[in-house]
């Protein structure tokens, strides 16, 4: 942290939590009440099984037929999701639309132009889909910040299983915080340790 205390950072790994607390000397900004505390929470994931087959996807939870719900289906809520089997990461990914939205926006893409949609969409299996959402200073996290902790979950693959997530189309980096790193770490070992 820049010139100031350090921040207090509580991880809970078993959920994959990451609670951060600054003190007055954070890049809020002094005219901000919350300049004196602030807080950063990465919130309980939403986990889901995607069961692929012919090309297309159906959607449980503990083996029953479900649909997503809030705020996994709530447009402008910037959301990261995580695709895994077993103990690795094929996929980690953003979006502020619903995500019913963008899975089908990834499984019907043909290639008209340039996107060809998910390059694990033609796999026959079942998949862990783990849907997240971050608050910061009480309000949900945006865009921004949710790509730099999907950056870091990707490096984080790379460091530990040796290769990025096997099925990744692309990434954007950006600068990172400790508690994005942080938080990365907590999506990351959700994804490969079977979630839930």
């Amino acid at each position: 942290m820049r010139g100031g205390a350090p921040a207090v950072t509580n991880v809970a790994a078993q959920h994959g939590s990451v609670e951060r607390t600054e003190t007055a000397h954070s890049a809020v900004p002094a005219r901000s009440p919350l300049s004196v505390l602030a807080t950063t929470m990465l919130e309980e994931p939403q986990d889901f099984e995607l069961i692929l087959a012919d090309g297309w996807y159906r959607l449980s939870r503990a083996s029953l037929a479900c649909k997503f719900f809030a705020p996994a289906t709530t447009r402008g809520i910037a959301k990261l999701y995580t695709i895994s089997s077993d103990d690795s990461l094929l996929y980690v990914g953003v979006a502020q639309q619903p995500m019913s939205a963008r899975l089908n926006y990834g499984f019907k893409a043909n290639g008209k132009g340039g996107y060809h949609g998910y390059k694990w969409k033609l796999l026959e299996t079942t998949l862990r889909l783990s849907i997240w959402t971050a608050k910061l200073h009480g309000l949900y996290a945006s865009l921004r910040e949710l790509e730099i902790i999907e950056a870091e979950v990707a490096y984080i693959c790379r460091h530990r299983a040796g290769q990025w997530p096997t099925h990744q189309h692309e990434i954007h980096f950006y600068p990172s915080e400790s508690w994005h790193r942080e938080a990365a770490t907590g999506i990351y070992e959700h994804a490969v340790s079977g979630g839930c």
